[in-house]
């Protein structure tokens, strides 16, 4: 069985090779037994094999290269750029980088290491907010032209930015989780890439191992083991999500085999287990991932016989099979519900927003002067809700007046254009004009001041605050949370803004469940009355 990926044929299942340096369990596998599970693949059909210079770093296209050599030309080849890795050392470094001139050097790198001539799908693994897409696709057409590279792809991109890199240059794949465990894309993202005509690589179609019966309540993780710290796996929420896998095993042992219902979908299961590996092909090649009517597919799961509790993997490590990064809104029951909204925004959000939704900002409506004349003020700015989590929590323990920044006209709901608008505020140094300000501000003696961290930087509305109210002889008190990519230069934003201030050091924190969350504050706070 054969898919299509825009133009690009591939196999009905792929291979993914990011495990092959570095297992989930933090183990080193063999080397030769990694290449013999490559071309044991190949034998049994596999033609598609996905690798990332970020896996390893590097190191798995090193293996995936000396694998396929001896049969280059009979398969696909896909591999992607996106994070600050040093192309020669392997050093990875914090953030993301698709400037022109690095893409160009990553891209020859690769090309050693896989030990080609071509990249048959070369993917941008994160969206740069801080290049254009319109310059990705430029330089991208440069390679297709110098012939290094053949097909181009994205990875969990907004909707609008999937519309303007096809609108640029065709886009082949896309490239996110999907699985029965999480159906996030069936709501936009699915529906998008059918009509432009682009291929649906899902990762993870096996729900980081959860959907082979392998993991149970007993389950522990290793330190480093990415699943550790995803609270789907957690011990509160395992049994709930283990109903999915009893269902799933009654299902095929009725039916006989798996559902992979889209015939533009190409997924790529991770292993380092040549039996996995196998019975991967050979489902594939004898039919057995055909088009099917399960209990799943009808759309009952999540509904009424399954509820899907925790999140997904968040932060600025990689996660699991194919690519990583993600970060997920729950319900308030904290339950990752079938019925969610699963926009750019919800899948972008952080994970413990609303477990604290019952608690109402008492400041923002008292607005322009109402406060209570406290002497402690915790005034924050949020987009998705996890610094709202932080300042709730200081309001309640210190009993402190609580002010929501806004500005006066909201960004963009749209992910990337909304980080793209401030990164345009930001270039042109515009200060956006906020909904309120605080009139009697003199009062407070000790200011906690938390945001998000927008393209490595303070965002535009932290700037408009500070340079509204007069912290001349105040205690400034930063918390800041970021996806992974730490604070950049907000630290050099607060010293330029707030002149005068006593300005401590900051209270940073990478977005993370709820319980690390409020563990992590008491204790800071701790520290503060120490």
């Amino acid at each position: 069985m054969r898919r299509r990926l825009g133009t690009l044929e591939v196999s009905a299942i792929g291979l993914g090779v990011q495990n092959m340096s570095r297992t989930y369990q933090t183990t080193i596998p063999a080397r030769p037994e990694m290449l013999r599970i490559i071309r044991a693949a190949h034998e049994r059909g596999v033609t598609f094999f996905d690798a990332a210079e970020a896996y390893g770093p590097l190191e798995v296209e090193r293996i995936l290269g000396e694998g396929v050599q001896p049969f280059r030309d009979s398969v696909v080849i896909a591999t992607k750029f996106g994070w600050k890795i040093d192309p020669e050392t392997g050093k990875r470094m914090p953030g993301l980088n698709s400037r022109p001139d690095h893409i160009r050097t990553a891209v020859d790198a690769m090309l050693k290491r896989l030990r080609t001539d071509r990249i048959d799908l070369l993917y941008q693994h994160r969206v740069d907010p801080q290049v254009p897409i319109e310059d990705v696709a430029g330089v991208i057409k440069d390679l297709k032209a110098q012939g290094k590279v053949l097909h181009w792809g994205l990875c969990e991109m907004g909707l609008n930015t999937l519309r303007r890199a096809h609108a640029e240059l065709p886009v082949s794949a896309v490239q996110s989780e999907y699985s029965m465990l999480w159906r996030g894309p069936e709501a936009e993202v699915l529906p998008l890439c059918a009509q432009l005509g682009i291929g649906f690589v899902p990762w993870s179609p096996l729900g980081v191992g959860f959907l082979t019966g392998a993991i149970d309540e007993q389950t522990a993780y290793a330190d480093g083991d990415i699943r550790k710290g995803e609270t789907r796996f957690a011990r509160e929420n395992i049994a709930s999500n283990l109903s999915l896998v009893a269902l799933l095993k009654t299902w095929a042992a009725q039916a006989g085999y798996a559902c992979a219902d889209r015939a533009c979908l190409a997924p790529c299961p991770a292993s380092v287990d040549r039996t996995h590996s196998r019975h991967d092909a050979d489902g594939a090649h004898d039919g057995k991932y055909r088009r099917c009517r399960s209990p799943l597919h009808a759309g009952r799961i999540g509904r009424t016989e399954y509820d899907r509790r925790g999140h997904r993997h968040q932060g600025g490590a990689l996660a699991t099979c194919c690519t990583g990064l993600f970060r997920c809104r729950s319900t308030a029951e904290g339950a990752m519900s079938r019925e969610v909204d699963f926009s750019r925004r919800t899948m972008l959000a952080v994970p413990a927003v609303l477990a604290l939704s019952g608690t109402q900002a008492c400041a923002q409506d008292r607005g322009n002067g109402g406060m209570q004349g406290a002497k402690t003020l915790v005034a924050y700015l949020t987009r998705s809700g996890n610094t709202r989590v932080i300042a709730e929590t200081l309001h309640r323990t210190l009993k402190a007046d609580l002010f929501e920044i806004r500005p006066a006209r909201p960004y963009p709901e749209d992910y990337e254009e909304h980080v793209a608008q401030a990164t345009r505020e930001r270039a042109s140094g515009y200060a956006p004009p906020l909904s309120s300000r605080i009139t009697d501000f003199d009062a407070y003696d000790v200011v906690f001041l938390g945001f998000p961290i927008w393209g490595e930087t303070a965002p535009p509305p932290i700037r408009s605050f500070l340079k509204a109210h007069d912290l001349r002889g105040k205690t400034l008190r930063p918390f800041i949370t970021h996806g992974g990519y730490g604070v950049g230069s907000a630290p050099e934003v607060l010293t330029s803004h707030a002149v005068g201030a006593r300005i401590e050091a900051p209270f940073v924190m990478e977005a993370d469940q709820e319980r690390r969350t409020l563990n992590q504050i008491k204790a800071w706070l701790g520290r503060i009355e120490e």
